[in-house]
């Protein structure tokens, strides 16, 4: 059963699928004094792909700003980062802002450590799970430095890479014997709240398609193994089956191996391979046309934050238009992957024009609307 605040995030966005107050809100009286410093506290080590592209394209937007940013790594330890917020956030001289993913349930314990030492603090990537809200109150309420948070919109992610599946097997008769689209699908997780955004976005998309079935969801942990093993039991069952939904990019490799050696299907002939996450090897799958449809540049989320937090400094909180901003995926696909691979690849953003995104210095600009899309058609003059 889908979530009805799940659901509720469609209506508000589904003009935009053409496009792949309180003491919180004063700015630091340090900002205007000299440049803004943002730190940001990653989950995991130095050596992490998306990670390591989320900083890149944070770095690029602070350079574009005058932010000075500092960045400082958990390596994939929990108690490391609970320490790492307590050393950054107790220092002499503590950043104006700290900005962080509510990962491995850490997020309640760095916003009472920066609500205690006066930092403000935004969320990135990942929100908190739905009892921490119920126990914080959302951003403003019980911790007043807790400024807001900028996720992905997983819902829609989930939405549109189902309803583009769904449609081109449609307009290529890529169909089962019945003429219904049979879809397996596979998740991470049974409990993140982004995986289960995804799901429910699929399951719309599914519900809208008259001819839609999706026979069977499996759970591969993001394993490539463990995704060849759940498609080759889904196949046997299901050997109908034209379309291959997952929610990470590992799972749909993992789906393209199964397929390829384990069944008579041809994943970008007969079979359609779908998922998330634009890492370098499935950026190359799409090239070789294995996955048809690649959500991703979500990294960029980085990019908005520093955008955010630039204007929050200076004097325009982002409150009045939204405290909590949710980021459009871009979609890859045999259309585009030749121009947008390359960029990606080559991780220098420095051509991006951030500037254009602040509100502090185009007052005219009205809500945010950050996208993938919208950073890769931004480009400095």
């Amino acid at each position: 059963m889908i979530k009805g605040r799940r659901t509720g995030w469609i209506a508000a966005f589904l003009g935009l699928c053409c496009l792949v107050g309180g003491l919180g809100g004063a700015p630091p009286s340090a900002a205007a004094q000299g440049p803004v410093r943002i730190a940001v506290l990653v989950p995991e080590g130095p050596g992490d792909p998306f990670w390591a592209r989320t900083l890149d394209f944070m770095n690029a937007a602070a350079a574009d700003l005058g932010v000075a940013l500092e960045q400082h790594f958990a390596d994939g330890d929990r108690e490391a980062m609970r320490a790492l917020a307590e050393r950054i956030l107790t220092r002499e001289t503590p950043p104006d802002y700290l900005v962080f993913p509510a990962s491995e349930r850490v997020g309640p314990y760095v916003l009472d450590v920066a609500e205690r030492h006066g930092v403000y603090a935004l969320l990135i990537n990942a929100g908190l799970s739905d009892d921490q809200r119920d126990l914080t109150g959302g951003p403003r309420v019980n911790y007043t430095r807790w400024l807001g948070q900028i996720t992905p919109d997983d819902l829609l992610g989930g939405y549109l890479l189902g309803r583009n599946m769904f449609r081109y097997a449609h307009g290529r008769g890529i169909t089962a014997p019945t003429g219904k689209i049979q879809l397996i699908g596979l998740t991470h997780s049974a409990a993140d709240e982004s995986a289960l955004d995804r799901i429910a976005g699929l399951e719309l998309s599914a519900d809208e398609f008259y001819l839609a079935d999706i026979e069977y969801l499996g759970l591969a942990h993001g394993s490539k193994a463990r995704a060849q093993q759940v498609i080759q039991r889904g196949y046997e069952s299901y050997p109908g089956t034209t379309l291959y939904w997952s929610t990470d990019d590992m799972q749909a490799l993992g789906m393209i191996e199964a397929l390829s050696t384990r069944t008579r299907r041809v994943p970008g002939v007969d079979a359609i391979v779908g998922g998330f996450y634009w890492s370098p090897w499935a950026l190359q799958a799409v090239l070789d046309n294995q996955i048809g449809f690649l959500m991703g540049g979500h990294f960029m989320i980085g990019g908005a934050a520093v955008v955010m937090l630039y204007d929050h400094a200076n004097g325009v909180d982002f409150a009045p238009i939204g405290k909590e901003q949710r980021f459009g995926f871009g979609m890859l696909h045999a259309g585009n992957i030749k121009q947008v691979a390359p960029l990606v690849w080559r991780r220098d953003w420095s051509w991006v024009d951030f500037r254009s995104f602040s509100r502090a210095l185009n007052p005219e600009r009205g809500d945010y609307a950050f996208s993938a899309s919208g950073f890769l058609q931004a480009r400095k003059k």
